[in-house]
């Protein structure tokens, strides 16, 4: 028996309008959600890495904006991307809303 497990584990979301991204159909990611959810949370369906999360909304100061979409990808499984290049605005989602 193989098992698998993403060196890529772990998330760093970027994220964008929808318009903006595209994905390359494969059989490998498995989605989660609820009735309720404002999310759809893909990971992948071999190591469980959290790969995007589809949001009916985006978050700003003043908590969600329904108007403006957003999907969340996790920019640790780009290939040949440098990281730490990129400027990391920092939220804290705990105690600010």
């Amino acid at each position: 028996m193989q098992l698998y497990f993403c060196f890529k584990r772990g998330v760093l979301w970027a994220y964008y309008p929808p318009e903006q991204i595209g994905f390359i159909k494969n059989d490998r990611t498995t989605v989660y959600t609820s009735d309720e959810s404002t999310h759809k949370h893909h990971h992948c369906s071999v190591c469980g890495c959290g790969a995007y999360n589809e949001m009916r909304c985006s978050w700003g100061e003043n908590g969600p904006d329904f108007t403006r979409p957003q999907v969340a990808v996790n920019a640790r499984l780009f290939d040949d991307f440098d990281l730490a290049a990129i400027p990391v605005k920092r939220l804290d989602g705990r105690n600010l809303w």
